[in-house]
């Protein structure tokens, strides 16, 4: 759960920091952290759901389970400043023609930029 504190306190970090000027590292910061958040957020939530079925009247475990999802909230705001910075980029299919790494989140990066018109501004939010 330290890891995951230790990620969401990152990610909100870098979301004060991204750049349109400096877009290819502010994008591959943006994809390394998020990688990063779902596969420690989803580690930890499949040994605690493990371990609520040998036991269900742990305690422990719907203690941990609280702390999840509250860390994760954490970071909400960070990940929706990361999709809006993502739907900015001018030139998407240029950027992700510009590294292999790109090329392997090409869906997952045209999705966001497409949902974009589905996203409440900074002000509506």
């Amino acid at each position: 759960i330290s890891l995951l504190k230790q990620l969401v306190e990152e990610i909100n970090t870098l979301s004060t920091t991204l750049s349109h000027e400096h877009e290819k590292e502010s994008v591959l910061m943006i994809l390394q952290k998020e990688e990063l958040l779902m596969e420690t957020a989803a580690k930890l939530g499949n040994y605690v759901s493990l371990r609520q079925a040998v036991d269900t009247t742990d305690s422990q475990t719907v203690a941990w389970m609280g702390q999840i999802e509250q860390i994760g909230s954490e970071c909400a705001k960070a990940l929706a400043i990361f999709d809006r910075f993502i739907q900015e980029i001018v030139d998407l299919d240029a950027l992700i023609q510009s590294d292999p790494l790109f090329e392997a989140y090409a869906y997952l990066l045209k999705e966001t930029k497409a949902d974009g018109q589905y996203r409440l501004s900074e002000v509506q939010q």
